[in-house]
C-alpha cells in the first residue's frame, strides 16, 4: 500500500522527524536516523547514505544543507481562516514535504518478522528504491507564464526513506516512510523550485503496483504462495487467519475505544462513526516503541505464537508453485482491454500499473513490461510520447466524424416552412427554426445548464410530428428517458433498448437528448443504423458538462473534427432574480446567476471570484465542514427550500450523508425507529474485470442487468466459477454460465448494512419495476416511508420497490455526475479537498443545479481555485493522431460496395478526402484547440 500525506507546519515535521522517525530500533548510537537518502535531487545536494539530523531539518526550513542559505523562493507560511463560530484564525500553508508511506500486506511483515526471513526485509527495501524511482519520474513545477500557469516535469526528487517494522501497537509491521521535500530542481529555469505532486499522486496506483509486484516476484523466488487480490494487495498463502487477527492490534484498539467512548457520550451515536474512530486514532496513540528494544520486541511478538501456528509458518515455502500464468504480453494486453473500454486516451504508466495489477507476482520485470510497450503497435502523441492510444479507439472516432460530414447539405429540410411557437423567446425560436430548417443528416443542438434546451428540443418534436415526420427520442439513462416523456415526448427510450431492438422505420428522425453522454462505439452503431435506414439524427446536448463513462466522447469529437452548424441557446433561465422574496435576496441570485454564465463560457476562475466576493465559498476547516454542510441543509428544507448536496468522491459523500441524516434524526425531521436491510452497492468494473475471478470476492452479489442465460433482469446470484468460455453463476437455484462476450449483462455488487426509516432519502442506483409496474430509475432520489416484513420499501410517492431490489444508497449528498439534470433551490458542494476529483466540469455541473443559490465548504480556497481551473474534458484519440496517420487507416475507407451504391461510395469518399485534407490545412494554420471557433455562425 502507498499512502501520500502532506506535513504543512514546520514545528509538526521537526516533531514529526524526533518522535515518530526516530524511533525503537532505527535511532542509531550517534543519535542520527538510519534513513537513506534517495533521488537525484538529493544527490545534486551532496545527499547520500544515512540520514543525519542536520540535513534533514535544514531542508524541514527549505534550507540548502550544504550552506545553510534558502533552497526555494518560499512565499507566505500562514493563511487566514475563518472558523464556524465566525472567529480567525492563522494556519500553515506552506508544504514542508509529502510522506509516502509504502507497506506490504499483514502476511507479508509476519513472514519477514516473526519466521525471521531476512530475505523479505531486503526484497522490501529494494522494491521501495525502485518504487521510489519511478515516482521520481513524476515530479515536477510550477512554471508561470502571461499571467498563466502550467507544470513542467523535472524528474528529480529529495527524499528520505525510513524503515519500519512496528505498528504503534507493537505488532510486526513492515513499512517505509519516503519523505519527500518541497523541492525540484527546474534545469529550465536552472534554480531550486517548490515541487508540484499532482502527477506523482496521479500516478499513485502505479507506483504502489511497482512495490507490489516486485516484492511478489521475489516472494515467489524465495519459494513462497502469494494470493492476489482484486484492486489492492495480496496475502502470502498458508499465513494462518489467526496471526492477522493476532497481530492486529491497534484497529481492535481503536475498536474498543469507540465502543468505550460511545457508551459514555451516548450523544455521540448521532454522529458520524468515520470520524469518532479517526478522531480516536489520531488523540489516543499508543506508546512510542523508542523504549523497547527490537529484541524485547522479537521476543514478545514469539510468545504470542502458537505451536500450529509456528508450524504452518515453517511450511511456507513448500506450497510454493513455479507455473507461470501469465507473461508481460498477455498483462499488457488485458490492461489494454480494461484501460480503452473507458478511455480513448491513456498514459502510459496506466498501461503498467494494470498489467503490473494483473501480472502481479510473476516472472516478468518492470523493464521486459515497459519494452514490450515500447514495441507494440501503439499510436503516440509526438508532443508527449507517453500519451497514446490505439488503432481501433482512433478508427471509431474517425468514421464518426466522416458520417457526420458525409451528408452536409444533402438532405431537404426537415420542415420548409414553421410559424414559430408563442412560449418560445427570440433565441430559443432562432435556436428551433435552425434545427428545423436543418439539411444535414447529423444536426447538432446545445444547450447549457437551465437555458431552456428540454422545452426548445420538445417544440421541436411537437413540429416535426406535425409535419408528418417519423420521430424516435433517446437517451442514455433511464432517468432522463422518463423526464423526456413528462415532457411530452412520447415513445422515448434509452439509447441500448434501441440499439437492442433495432426497429426503426425508414425516414426516421432519431433525436438524442443527453448526447454527450453516449460513447463512440454506441454513437458510431446508431449513425451506422440511422443511415441504413435513411434515417438522420439530431443530437441534443452541452460538451461542457459530464461526458460520457465510456471511451470517447463522441458529441464532443463531432463538435471539434466535424465542423457542422450549431444551435445554440446560451441565456440561462434557471437562475431567475424574480424568485427572489426581498432586494437582497435579488442582488444574490443575480450574482449567482452571472458566475454559472461565466463558467458556462469557460471563465472558470472569473466564476470562483464571483461566488468568492459574494460570500458563497466558506472556508473552515475539516472537523466542521460536514457540521456545517449538515446544518445548512437543515435550515434549507425547514424553511420549505429543495436543496442538494454534491461531493466529488464516495469517501466524502458517505461522510455527509451520515452527518446529515444524523442531525435530521436529533432534530426529529425523520423517523427514530429504524428498519435494516442490506443494501447493494455495485463494484464499478469493466467487462475484462468482470471476466476476472480476482474481482469478486466471497461476500460479491451477482445481479442480472439485462435477461441473460435464461435469468431475468433484476435476478441476484454467487459467482461458482470462472472458466474459459463464460462466468459461472448460481441464481434463483439454477447453475448457468454467462458468456464471456455478455458479461456487460452482469452487475457485480457489494452488500452493506444500511438503516432506513421513515422520511429517509436515498438514491436509487438500478432501473427495474416495482410491485405495481411502475418504473423504476437508476438515479431518482425518493423519500422511504416504511418497510414491510417481506422486505419491500414503501416510497413516499406511493411506488413500492420489491425486496429482492436493493441497488440504493442514500440521497442526501450525491457526485456531480448523478447530480446533472437535477435542479433544485439551493446547491451545497463539500470540497473533499482531492485535486484529482475536481475541474471545470464538475465545477459547472455543481454549481449550476441550483435555481436560488449555492454554498461551497472548503478547508482551502486557494487550492480549490487551482483545482476548479484545470481542463476535466477527457482527451480524443483525434486530439493526438497526426492526420496523415488517418489517412493510412486500413479500414478509414470503406471496402468497395455492390453495383448499385458504387456512385454515393465515391461521393462519400471524395467527402472523406476533403474532410482530411481541410483538418490537414487548419492543423498548418491554426492550433487545434481552436477549431471550436469554427462551430459557431
Amino acid at each position: 500500500m502507498l499512502s501520500p500525506k502532506t506535513q504543512y507546519n514546520l514545528k509538526n515535521a521537526k516533531a514529526y522527524f524526533e518522535e515518530h522517525l526516530c524511533v525503537g530500533d532505527y535511532y542509531s548510537e550517534n543519535q542520527a536516523v538510519a534513513g537513506e537518502w534517495v533521488g537525484e535531487g538529493a544527490r545534486s545536494l551532496g545527499l547520500s547514505g544515512v540520514v543525519h539530523a542536520q540535513a534533514f531539518l535544514a531542508l524541514c526550513e527549505n534550507l540548502d544543507p550544504r550552506t545553510g542559505e534558502k533552497l526555494t523562493a518560499r512565499r507566505k507560511n500562514m493563511r487566514r481562516v475563518i472558523h464556524s463560530d465566525g472567529s480567525k484564525s492563522n494556519v500553515a500553508n506552506r508544504r514542508v514535504f509529502f510522506d509516502f508511506t509504502i507497506s506490504p500486506p499483514k502476511s507479508v511483515s509476519i513472514v519477514a518478522l516473526i519466521s525471521g526471513d531476512e530475505r523479505v526485509l531486503e526484497s522490501h527495501d529494494r522494491a521501495v528504491r525502485l518504487a521510489m524511482q519511478e515516482l521520481e519520474h513524476f515530479a515536477s513545477t510550477r512554471v508561470r507564464l502571461n499571467e498563466e500557469s502550467s507544470d513542467r516535469t523535472t524528474g528529480n526528487i529529495v527524499a528520505a526513506v525510513f524503515r519500519h517494522e512496528t505498528s504503534r501497537a507493537l505488532d510486526p509491521h513492515l513499512h517505509s516512510h519516503c519523505v519527500v521535500f518541497n523541492a525540484t530542481f527546474d534545469a529550465v529555469e536552472e534554480r531550486w523550485k517548490a515541487l508540484q505532486n499532482y502527477e506523482m499522486l496521479l500516478a499513485r496506483k502505479y507506483v504502489e503496483n511497482v512495490y507490489y509486484h516486485e516484492l511478489g516476484r521475489d516472494l515467489r523466488r524465495f519459494g513462497y504462495a502469494i494470493k492476489n487480490k482484486a484492486r489492492g494487495d495480496f496475502e502470502i498463502e498458508g499465513v494462518p487467519e489467526s496471526l492477522l487477527q493476532t497481530f492486529g492490534k491497534r484497529r481492535r484498539e481503536i475498536d474498543d475505544q469507540t465502543r468505550e467512548l460511545l457508551s459514555k457520550l451516548p450523544e455521540l451515536t448521532t454522529r458520524n462513526l468515520g470520524e469518532v474512530r479517526e478522531h480516536i486514532a489520531h488523540n489516543k496513540r499508543a506508546w512510542k516503541t523508542h523504549d523497547v528494544s527490537s529484541n524485547m520486541l522479537r521476543e514478545w511478538w514469539a510468545n504470542q505464537v502458537g505451536n500450529q501456528e509456528r508450524d504452518a509458518l515453517s511450511r511456507l515455502t513448500k506450497s510454493a508453485s513455479d507455473d507461470v500464468a501469465m507473461d508481460e504480453t498477455a498483462a499488457l494486453r488485458w490492461a489494454e482491454d480494461h484501460l480503452f473500454d473507458r478511455k480513448s486516451l491513456v498514459r502510459e504508466h496506466e498501461l503498467w500499473s494494470y498489467a503490473l495489477e494483473r501480472g502481479r507476482g510473476e516472472s516478468f520485470t518492470l523493464e521486459q513490461l515497459q519494452d514490450a510497450t515500447r514495441k507494440a503497435d501503439y499510436l503516440r502523441d509526438k508532443k508527449n510520447p507517453k500519451r497514446l492510444t490505439t488503432r481501433p479507439v482512433l478508427q471509431r472516432e474517425w468514421d464518426i466524424v466522416c458520417i457526420s460530414r458525409e451528408e452536409v447539405n444533402s438532405h431537404a429540410p426537415f420542415v420548409s416552412s414553421w410559424n414559430g411557437h408563442a412560449a418560445l423567446d427570440a433565441a430559443q425560436q432562432r435556436a428551433a427554426r435552425r434545427i428545423l430548417g436543418s439539411r444535414d443528416l447529423v444536426t447538432l443542438f446545445r444547450g447549457g445548464a437551465g437555458t431552456g434546451k428540454s422545452f426548445t428540443l420538445r417544440t421541436v418534436f411537437d413540429a416535426l410530428r406535425e409535419h408528418g415526420r417519423v420521430v424516435q427520442v433517446l437517451a442514455p439513462q433511464r432517468q432522463q428517458v422518463q423526464d423526456l416523456a413528462q415532457d411530452g415526448m412520447i415513445g422515448s427510450q434509452t439509447v441500448s433498448e434501441f440499439l437492442t431492438r433495432q426497429d426503426m422505420a425508414k425516414g426516421t428522425v432519431v433525436v438524442i437528448d443527453e448526447a454527450g453522454q453516449i460513447g463512440a462505439k454506441q454513437m458510431l452503431d446508431l449513425m451506422t443504423l440511422v443511415q441504413r435506414h435513411r434515417g438522420r439524427l439530431i443530437l441534443s446536448g452541452d460538451t461542457r458538462q459530464h461526458g460520457a463513462v465510456q471511451a470517447s466522447d463522441a458529441l464532443w469529437a463531432i463538435e471539434k473534427f466535424g465542423r457542422l452548424r450549431v444551435a445554440e441557446l446560451n441565456e440561462i433561465r434557471r437562475q431567475d432574480p424574480a424568485l427572489a422574496h426581498d432586494e437582497a435576496e435579488r442582488k444574490w441570485i443575480t450574482e449567482y446567476k452571472q458566475a454559472v454564465k461565466e463558467a458556462a463560457e469557460g471563465k472558470i476562475s472569473r466564476s470562483f471570484e464571483r461566488l468568492e466576493d459574494a460570500g458563497m465559498i466558506v472556508e473552515c476547516t475539516l472537523a466542521n465542514q460536514q457540521e456545517r454542510l449538515a446544518q445548512d441543509y437543515l435550515e434549507l428544507t425547514r424553511a420549505g427550500q429543495s436543496a442538494l448536496i454534491v461531493s466529488p468522491t464516495w469517501g466524502e459523500i458517505h461522510r455527509v450523508n451520515d452527518q446529515v441524516r444524523c442531525t435530521l434524526q436529533a432534530e426529529g425531521r425523520i423517523g427514530r425507529d429504524e428498519w435494516n436491510i442490506t443494501a447493494l452497492t455495485a463494484d464499478d468494473l469493466t467487462d475484462s474485470q468482470k471476466r476476472d475471478a480476482r474481482y469478486y470476492t466471497e461476500d460479491s452479489v451477482v445481479v442480472v442487468n439485462q435477461t441473460v442465460a435464461g435469468l431475468s433482469k433484476g435476478t441476484a446470484g454467487k459467482l461458482v466459477a470462472m472458466t474459459r468460455t463464460g462466468v459461472v453463476i448460481e441464481a434463483a437455484g439454477r447453475i448457468r454460465t454467462i458468456p464471456h462476450g455478455k458479461v456487460g449483462h452482469l452487475t457485480v455488487c457489494k452488500g452493506r448494512e444500511l438503516a432506513l426509516c421513515k422520511g429517509d432519502k436515498i438514491q436509487l442506483k438500478a432501473n427495474a419495476m416495482a410491485v405495481a409496474g411502475e418504473r423504476v430509475s437508476n438515479g431518482e432520489l425518493v423519500g422511504v416511508k416504511s418497510v414491510e416484513n417481506n422486505g419491500s420499501i414503501h416510497l413516499e410517492d406511493g411506488r413500492v420497490l420489491p425486496a429482492a431490489y436493493r441497488q440504493l444508497g442514500r440521497g442526501y449528498a450525491v457526485t456531480s455526475y448523478a447530480s446533472q439534470g437535477k435542479t433544485v433551490d439551493h446547491v451545497l458542494f463539500s470540497d473533499s479537498s482531492v485535486k484529482a476529483a475536481i475541474n471545470d466540469q464538475q465545477w459547472y455541473v455543481t454549481i449550476s443545479r441550483g435555481r436560488k443559490g449555492v454554498r461551497i465548504f472548503t478547508t482551502d480556497k486557494k487550492a480549490l481555485h487551482q483545482n476548479v481551473v484545470r481542463c476535466g474534458r477527457r482527451e480524443l484519440a483525434l486530439d493526438i493522431a497526426p492526420y496523415l496517420t488517418l489517412a493510412a487507416l486500413p479500414d478509414a475507407i470503406h471496402p468497395l460496395p455492390r453495383k448499385r451504391d458504387f456512385l454515393s461510395w465515391c461521393i462519400n469518399l471524395g467527402k472523406r478526402v476533403r474532410l482530411l485534407t481541410s483538418l490537414l490545412a487548419s492543423q498548418r494554420q491554426t492550433p487545434q484547440v481552436k477549431l471550436q471557433t469554427s462551430l459557431h455562425d
